[in-house]
């Protein structure tokens, strides 16, 4: 990752420890060495036993460029706007 993102920075946003699971929200940024500009943001949960990571579950995404309202972002999730969707009949009443 770091040679693809020679000036990687990762920010802690917030992080809280659960027992032994420590949750992080992160925003890592910097530039592709082609030039792109790499922004990604999201959680991480680590396990962590005798104060070293044992595991660890990363749910992170692309920051996205374009600004959409809520129904558009939906759509591109579902594949259906929420003010379009056609609810059938239910019969089982």
């Amino acid at each position: 990752m770091l040679a693809g993102i020679p000036d990687f920075r990762a920010d802690l946003i917030r992080s809280v420890d659960d027992g032994d699971t420590t949750w992080s929200e992160w925003s890592w940024s910097g530039h592709r060495v082609d030039g792109q500009d790499f922004q990604v943001r999201g959680v991480t949960l680590f396990e962590i036993s005798n104060g070293q990571i044992t595991a660890g579950r990363l749910y992170l995404e692309d920051v996205e460029q374009e600004a959409v309202g809520i129904d558009e972002a939906v759509q591109r999730l579902s594949g259906l706007r929420p003010d379009r969707v056609e609810r059938p009949d239910r019969t089982d009443r």
